[in-house]
């Protein structure tokens, strides 16, 4: 079964009524702000990020806002109640693993003059964006480790094992939930018994 999220069924539902109505049946006295707030909940990725963002346009809070926009474009409460509470439990077993990342070592590289500071000040940008924490989420540690090697992979791959203007990749290290870092090679293969170290 497809689970067809609320933001999405909203979407696509104001997309055949015009929002001035929707305003209006929403109870804004003033359209502009029920617009506006409106413009504002479309830009966020979901109801569960709308809500936990606390939005309040001094005629509704977040909360009462979805409520009543659910109303109006008749959606089923209930189900979104149930969304939230899902994405909620979700994002409570996501927390821990809010330290998880993994970065990369590569080959000395000679800089010209005046520009090894500047990169030392990107420095940061060594770390890759995935492991996504909803990827980590009710999986054990053997396929946590598996995810980690195929995202290896594929990131060598997507790079060439090349990162400007830090140069070649040599290898990667992926810090896990257990305060441990672990060394893998260019094709997502884990290296036992490697002493740790990041350049």
């Amino acid at each position: 079964m497809v689970l067809i999220k609320t933001y999405s069924i909203i979407s696509t539902r104001l997309q055949s009524i015009s929002k001035d109505k929707v305003v209006k049946c929403m109870g804004y006295d003033s359209t502009k702000r029920g617009l506006e707030t409106l413009e504002t909940f479309l830009m966020y990725e979901d109801v569960y990020d709308w809500i936990e963002g606390g939005y309040y346009d001094f005629e509704y809070t977040a909360v009462q806002f979805l409520s009543k926009l659910c109303e109006v474009l008749d959606i089923d409460s209930k189900a979104v109640e149930r969304e939230l509470e899902r994405d909620r439990r979700l994002s409570q077993a996501a927390e821990k693993f809010g330290s998880i990342y993994i970065s990369f070592n590569t080959a000395p590289v000679s800089f010209p003059p005046g520009v090894s500071k500047i990169i030392d000040v990107l420095e940061m940008r060594k770390i890759l964006d995935r492991p996504y924490l909803f990827e980590l989420v009710n999986i054990t540690d053997k396929e946590i480790f598996i995810l980690i090697s195929n995202i290896i992979n594929e990131h060598y791959a997507d790079t060439d094992g090349r990162i400007f203007p830090w140069g070649d990749i040599v290898n990667y290290v992926y810090h896990h939930n257990d305060n441990k870092a672990y060394i893998f090679d260019l094709y997502g293969n884990q290296i036992e018994n490697e002493e740790v170290t990041e350049s």
